[in-house]
């Protein structure tokens, strides 16, 4: 199911600094520290999803190393842990227990941690002497799309850096560049993404396209909702519980941008005449979609999470 987004990722994926797209304050922060050789210990990349903040991270990570593009290809010195599928106290074990042994084929040891807010609470308790005290030869790299989550004293162990969302017009680039057949879809892509590359392309894939239609007719037919039925269908073809996530949350994301849509039609309507309450109960439908996806966070199984959504949705 996720396979055409995970190919069309890794086709477009930046590999040096000149590819990233918009983040050129972040580039330049980071590539100055190298030069500069002030590096710091432990670095926390905020920002929504898809905006570029493991791509930064993995580039960084290699060139503190000087690796060049193929020898990164290898891998050498670099541990990424995704935190939203090893959030356990086992899983930070590993990375504690190689801090240790000294690095090779390269100065020094880098570990990526994706959605670092994911880990659990004994898992950052055991993590926190080894972010106050990697060691010389070892870097952390933390990246998180919630850093409201994060414990203070994970925060101040860290130099945070912000990966801000692309203009519409940037996206509008890249999408013209790199999925042309897509461009058509622009306006839709657009109103799922909100300034993720990552999700753009995501949007334009055929799974969501089908997730998408699945919205539109959960709009459309108001006299036969069925919530778990449609919260199966959005799930449909999802192998394992990470497939599931993404889907549930592609499925909250078009959900969303229709919902605003529908109410950008209601307030056009009322030409400007409508007292504020009038609107209320769309933003209390917006509010709890986003609801489930922090219930997704929260590792909640994806169909009971889009189930609840949409019965409170009727």
């Amino acid at each position: 199911m996720a396979d055409n987004y995970i190919v069309s990722a890794r086709k477009y994926r930046p590999q040096t600094w000149d590819t990233v797209v918009g983040q050129g304050s972040i580039t330049d922060t980071l590539q100055n520290a190298i030069a500069q050789n002030q590096i710091a210990q432990a670095y926390l990349f905020c920002g929504p999803r898809g905006v570029g903040k493991t791509t930064c991270a993995r580039i960084f990570a290699n060139a503190i190393n000087g690796f060049t593009t193929e020898q990164a290809e290898r891998r050498f010195n670099v541990f990424e842990l995704d935190a939203a599928s090893n959030n356990g106290v086992e899983h930070i074990r590993s990375i504690i227990d190689q801090v240790r042994i000294p690095p090779q084929d390269g100065r020094y040891k880098v570990y990526v941690i994706d959605e670092v807010h994911m880990l659990s609470k004994d898992a950052f308790n055991a993590f926190l002497k080894t972010l106050e005290e990697p060691g010389e030869d070892t870097f952390l790299l933390l990246e998180t799309s919630r850093p409201e989550q994060l414990l203070e004293t994970v925060r101040s162990r860290v130099q945070r850096l912000r990966v801000l969302p692309l203009t519409d017009e940037a996206l509008r680039g890249e999408i013209e560049q790199r999925i042309p057949h897509e461009f058509a879809r622009f306006d839709d892509i657009v109103a799922v993404a909100h300034g993720s590359l990552g999700l753009a392309l995501r949007a334009a894939t055929e799974h969501a396209v089908q997730l998408h239609d699945l919205v539109r007719a959960w709009f459309a037919e108001t006299q036969t909702l069925r919530p778990f039925a449609t919260a199966q269908q959005a799930l449909q073809g999802a192998n394992e519980k990470r497939e599931e996530i993404e889907a549930a949350r592609m499925f909250l994301w078009l959900l969303r941008a229709e919902l605003r849509r529908q109410r950008d039609r209601v307030a056009a309507s009322l030409d400007g005449s409508y007292p504020p309450a009038s609107l209320d109960p769309w933003t209390t439908w917006l509010e709890r979609t986003l609801q489930a996806e922090r219930d997704l966070d929260l590792l909640l199984p994806p169909e009971q999470v889009l189930t609840a959504c949409l019965v409170q949705l009727l």
